[in-house]
């Protein structure tokens, strides 16, 4: 019996060294287990996708971040979005109006 539950306690804590977490604890928060990670591509790789996607123009500067363009792209041009902006102050302006609003 006492072998039984020996060979148990050694095959979870075998187990348990294998799965690393993908956060860890630090400081206020979680952060990512760097340690955890194992890259499919070598950096040479990495670096040609990220010049051909420069040279693509596939992403777009959103502060600090890279958003890939084609999440968002707008199915109206500049002059659309101006002229209903220009008509929907209009549409309030004439709204007030109606009202005896200032």
């Amino acid at each position: 019996m006492k072998s039984i539950i020996a060979a148990t306690a050694l095959a979870f804590a075998s187990a348990a060294s294998f799965a690393a977490p993908a956060f860890v604890l630090q400081g206020d928060g979680l952060v990512p287990n760097l340690q955890a990670f194992t890259s499919t591509k070598t950096r040479a790789e990495v670096r040609a996708e990220l010049f051909a996607s420069r040279a693509r123009m596939d992403y777009v500067h959103m502060g600090d971040e890279l958003v890939m363009r084609d999440l968002f792209m707008s199915v109206r041009n500049l002059d659309d979005v101006h002229m209903e902006a220009v008509r929907a102050t209009a549409d309030k302006l004439a709204a007030r109006s109606q009202y005896g609003a200032q």
